[in-house]
């Protein structure tokens, strides 16, 4: 049974390990029940992946707890649907969007559950999650027993909790294991979504300057006068933009100061469960 006087907690899962965290209380304290790596990365199938987070959980009561899942998007897929001109109905999006995954990806969404922030009148961006997996993390919220609410990928999750502190036309990043996901935006709204791995030489702001600035080419976007970023932002070691010049891209940082209260480079588990949280 839901009971939301022992908290609420929010889970990060990926292949690589899983962060556990409660929080309760008006003041919404925020505790560490679990921040552990796997030992191999349970990328085989969903079962292995229950499996190691049945074990990591162990004896830890989450019982009746009501549960925000963020998976990392390795996990997901993620893509942008044009709706075309003579919609009228969602199902006429929904049909936009399984063609587009179709296209994408050649196979049919059989095997995938698709959600999305359905709009007939502007592109919108799509999130399919495997069948198999979210079975797997039903099974483990039974065994658990916490009460599964919501199951999310990292990017829709970072992006919706940030979103209020984004500026008319800048851009949205997100850093997560050595990969950048960029957000592009025209007039506030989500144009298209980028994911690329953060190349080991990369040297922060000339990196990210020239990366932004091939991304706005390819999309036929003006280039963003500021990029705001989420996540292990310290991983690509950033500096001041705003001295370089007027042309100079501005990265500016969206931090979560119950992360900086944590440890000074959180752990990727942690920052993961904590992705989507409204500050």
């Amino acid at each position: 049974m839901l009971d939301w006087r022992k908290g609420t907690l929010r889970i990060g899962v990926s292949q690589q390990g899983i962060g556990v965290l409660h929080t309760t209380g008006w003041r919404s304290r925020t505790s560490i029940l679990l921040d552990q790596r796997f030992d191999i990365e349970a990328a085989a199938s969903p079962l292995e992946l229950l499996s190691r987070c049945q074990v990591a959980i162990g004896s830890i009561k989450l019982s009746g707890m009501p549960a925000t899942v963020v998976l990392s998007d390795d996990f997901a897929r993620l893509f942008m649907v044009a709706p075309p001109q003579n919609v009228i109905s969602l199902q006429d999006c929904k049909a936009a969007a399984a063609m587009r995954f179709q296209s994408l990806y050649g196979e049919s969404m059989a095997s995938w559950q698709l959600a999305a922030d359905w709009n007939a009148s502007r592109p919108f961006l799509a999130c399919c999650l495997p069948h198999p997996l979210l079975s797997a993390l039903q099974q483990f919220a039974r065994e658990s027993r916490f009460q599964l609410i919501s199951v999310q990928p990292q990017f829709v999750a970072s992006l919706n909790g940030w979103r209020h502190r984004l500026h008319k036309d800048d851009w949205f990043g997100q850093l997560h294991n050595r990969v950048l996901s960029l957000g592009a935006t025209v007039n506030r709204k989500l144009h298209a979504i980028r994911a690329t791995n953060i190349p080991d030489d990369a040297q922060g702001n000339d990196w990210l300057q020239q990366h932004v600035a091939r991304e706005a080419l390819r999309l036929n976007l003006p280039v963003p006068r500021r990029l705001q970023l989420c996540g292990e932002i310290d991983k690509l070691a950033l500096s001041p933009t705003e001295a370089k010049g007027t042309d100079a891209l501005i990265c500016s940082a969206l931090r979560d100061p119950f992360l900086l209260k944590v440890q000074t480079l959180p752990s990727p588990h942690i920052a993961l469960a904590r992705s989507g949280v409204k500050l």
